[in-house]
């Protein structure tokens, strides 16, 4: 073999050799960084997306409890009053508040009104179908340990799954003037 053959051949070996080496380093260094970068991002997403489902939920919860306190709606547990249905409970009242679905169940665990309302048309829907297990007595959703309790999750339905609040609805002491 010819010294200039013998120098190719040996320039190329360690040409191939270096490279191998440049890529071992690089596939163990980057792809690491790499795989470690991509598991913080991933974190920090699930963080963002608890943070805005609890924000969520809040909301929610803020509204159940709007209701609950109110005297009028203790009043209409009572007496299914259908005046307090007509300039309460409207679909246009569900799209205002961003709400799918309002339920009041009484303490018997009896149903005392349910309404399902499509956010985009503004228009009454069918129950989703499930829910109504979710609302039986013994639910978690309808067991309240005192007056200021509040259930709030997610349930899972066919249809996907539903986000819910469930506060106890109490009368709130009217407010007496004294001389």
């Amino acid at each position: 073999m010819s010294l200039r053959r013998k120098i190719l051949v040996i320039v190329l070996a360690v040409v191939v050799s270096l490279t191998l080496i440049l890529y071992a380093t690089s596939q163990l260094l980057l792809l690491d960084s790499f795989a470690q970068l991509e598991a913080q991002t991933a974190q920090q997403n699930a963080v963002r997306a608890r943070t805005a489902l609890d924000a969520e939920l809040a909301t929610l919860s803020a509204s159940a409890g709007d209701y609950a306190r109110w005297n009028d709606t203790y009043s209409f547990i009572a007496d299914r009053n259908a005046d307090y249905i007509e300039a309460n409970l409207q679909p246009a009242f569900f799209v205002n508040l961003g709400l799918n679905l309002m339920a009041f169940v009484n303490t018997a665990g009896e149903t005392v009104f349910i309404r399902a309302v499509d956010l985009q048309s503004g228009v009454e829907r069918d129950l989703p179908i499930g829910l109504e297990t979710h609302l039986q007595p013994g639910s978690p959703l309808l067991n309240h340990a005192d007056a200021n309790s509040s259930v709030t999750g997610i349930i899972l339905l066919a249809e996907g799954p539903l986000l819910v609040a469930s506060r106890p609805i109490t009368e709130r002491p009217s407010r007496s003037s004294s001389p």
